[in-house]
């Protein structure tokens, strides 16, 4: 896996996810009622790790086809150094989020079966 950690959208990836883990972690392990509005920001925040995935994507290969259209002479260097941005922030994204909304998919169910045996009765 590249990280490349002068680059902002691997900070950005890695700070919504520390929140969206934090508030995921808040509700699985907080013996209280899941609230829905706690729930929604997650899944918000969840939902937005791909698309910064997907940000640092073109950004990469933006890079890589500046770096292309300059006078370098080491294109091998220079077409990984893109792609590695590209691809890294690509699996990261996803890395986080499909864990995530895994364990979001868990929460809505729990929150749900109380109104269900509610509405049973």
């Amino acid at each position: 896996m590249i990280f490349q950690m002068d680059n902002w959208v691997f900070w950005a990836i890695i700070g919504v996810g520390v929140g969206a883990y934090t508030l995921l972690f808040d509700t699985i392990f907080t013996p209280k009622k899941i609230r829905r509005s706690q729930l929604q920001i997650t899944e918000a925040c969840l939902a937005t790790l791909p698309l910064l995935g997907l940000l640092g994507t073109i950004m990469g290969l933006l890079q890589t086809f500046d770096d292309l259209s300059s006078s370098h002479t080491d294109f091998d260097s220079m077409i990984a150094g893109g792609v590695g941005m590209a691809l890294g922030s690509t699996q990261l994204g996803l890395l986080l989020a499909v864990p995530g909304l895994l364990a979001l998919c868990y929460l809505n169910d729990r929150q749900q079966q109380p109104q269900a045996k509610q509405q049973a009765r």
